[in-house]
This record gives C-alpha cells, sequence and structure tokens, in this order.
C-alpha cells in the first residue's frame, strides 16, 4: 500500500497565499503598531509596519491590498496618507481598502475619513476584533482560492 499524505478538501485554509495583497499598518506610535501588527499576524498576515511619515512610500508597496490607519489623536498628522490613499484608489478601482482605528464612537473626526474607510474600529478594542475585520475586508476583494 502506498503512503499518501491527509487531505481534508473541506478543511479551513488558514494561510495568506489564499487571501489577496498585503497588509500596511500605519500608526504614530509604536506600541499601537506592534499591538495591530501582532494581531494580524495571527491570522497568518506579515503586516508592514510604518508612521505616518513614512506611509507615502509605503502606500507604494506592489499588491497592497489593505491599509490599517490608527488614526488615535492624531488626525491631522494623516492628511498627506489620506490625500494619498484618495489618489491611489481612484487608479487602483479602491484598492487598497481601508480601515480606521480611532478614539472614541461614534467617529467624530472628519466626514470625508468615515466615508472613505471600508470599516471603522474605535477603542478600546480586542485584537479579535481587528483579526475578524482584516479578514473580512480581504475576502470581500476575491473570493478563497480551493484546489
Amino acid at each position: 500500500m502506498e503512503w499518501r499524505p491527509y487531505h481534508d478538501p473541506g478543511a479551513v485554509r488558514h494561510s495568506s497565499h489564499y487571501l489577496p495583497g498585503k497588509v500596511l499598518v500605519v500608526s504614530a506610535f509604536p506600541l499601537n503598531r506592534i499591538v495591530i501588527a501582532h494581531s494580524i499576524e495571527r491570522i497568518y498576515r506579515k503586516p508592514i509596519s510604518v508612521e505616518p511619515r513614512f506611509a507615502i512610500d509605503a502606500l507604494n508597496t506592489p499588491d497592497l491590498a489593505l491599509v490599517v490607519l490608527d488614526i488615535t489623536g492624531q488626525q491631522a498628522s494623516f492628511d498627506h496618507v489620506f490625500s494619498a490613499l484618495k489618489e491611489i484608489r481612484t487608479h487602483r478601482n479602491t484598492l487598497p481598502r481601508i480601515l480606521l482605528i480611532a478614539d472614541e464612537a461614534p467617529f467624530d473626526g472628519p466626514i470625508h475619513i468615515a466615508m472613505s474607510a471600508d470599516a471603522i474600529i474605535t477603542k478600546p478594542f480586542a485584537t479579535d476584533r481587528v483579526q475578524s475585520t482584516v479578514d473580512r475586508i480581504l475576502r470581500s476583494i476575491t473570493p478563497i482560492v480551493t484546489h
């Protein structure tokens, strides 16, 4: 009898290979970048984490599918990022998607920021909320590839 590895065609695949694009985390606070990035890594993604002043260069990352913006108390420092994202999205058919992380609910920031976001999470939040929201956004871009 020949040995074959067990393969369950109905098993859930947890590899980032099956979800499109890269994830960019932008926050002015190093600890917030670490917490958000770590929570995204738990769903088998390897995000790129930068502070707002380096975000413009990072937005040119090939295959960028999602930008997570932690605008906690720093909305003014994100104006150039929002302008760049608006320009990029007009040329890339709504990609990258945008997830905002804000201070309080309901979001009281500028309306153009809220309207451009695909999802908004307010603090305090549990890491599983970030994971499920990122997963939902990425899955909405293209269907999962199954073999």
